[in-house]
């Protein structure tokens, strides 16, 4: 399988002289911050909130809410669906810097065109849940979650702007209204919102890391600041 960049930071010879050359690499290229872009990381055991700080043809500058996950190679996911898989090179202090796995659009990327009117990342998760409506309480499926809303699946049609109460394992429960139904599929508008940060803790502590997340990887200077990435 083609190594994109490695993650051991040792001099010389071996993996870390190629990683510092890999990382110098990425810093040639051109960085454009994006500020709070909001993205998704898609790992082996989940789908994880991040922010987009920076990018480059070569790799991307995430801020992350909590530990990265462990995995090696992982998908980028924009907010209009684009798609980038990508490789862990070095995180430091919440921030984690990846490579491309081929050099991207970047102005594509930033501008992250879409048919569609833009919309909450949505992060995919299966979890039993239990609604109550109308004082009947119900199991259902818990398919996504965004800061906003949620999707759900019902053996049982609900109306749109039906009034409420979903409660799931480790989610505060969230009171809000049936926005749309398509088959046994729901979504619920909630009535309270959460944060970045509370949606990523969430989307954690219900998807944990099946093996240790690793410890951050820096250059002896500090942190290697990570190449940008952009849509093919």
């Amino acid at each position: 399988m083609p190594v994109w960049g490695t993650e051991r930071m040792d001099l010389a010879d071996s993996d870390e002289g190629r990683t510092l050359r890999t990382v110098e690499d990425m810093r040639a290229a051109p960085r454009f911050s994006l500020m709070l872009r909001t993205a998704k990381l898609i790992a082996r055991d989940g789908e994880y909130v991040c922010i987009v700080r920076d990018v480059s043809q070569t790799g991307t500058k995430l801020r992350l809410f909590h530990a990265p996950p462990p995995d090696e190679f992982l998908l980028l996911e924009l907010g209009n669906g684009s798609i980038y898989p990508v490789q862990s090179v070095w995180r430091h202090e919440g921030h984690a810097g990846f490579r491309f796995a081929a050099p991207v659009n970047v102005a594509e990327f930033m501008e992250e065109p879409c048919d569609y009117p833009r919309r909450q990342i949505r992060l995919r998760l299966s979890r039993p849940a239990r609604l109550t409506a109308d004082g009947q309480a119900i199991s259902i499926s818990l398919l996504n979650l965004s800061q906003q809303g949620m999707g759900f699946e019902s053996a049982i049609d609900l109306p749109v702007g039906q009034r409420v109460k979903v409660e799931v394992q480790g989610l505060p429960a969230r009171i809000g209204n049936v926005c749309w139904r398509r088959k046994q599929r729901h979504g619920v508008a909630c009535q309270q919102a959460f944060t970045l940060e509370e949606l990523a803790r969430f989307m954690l502590a219900m998807q944990p890391y099946s093996t240790v997340a690793k410890a951050d990887i820096s250059t002896p200077s500090g942190s290697i600041s990570a190449p940008v990435a952009n849509c093919a």
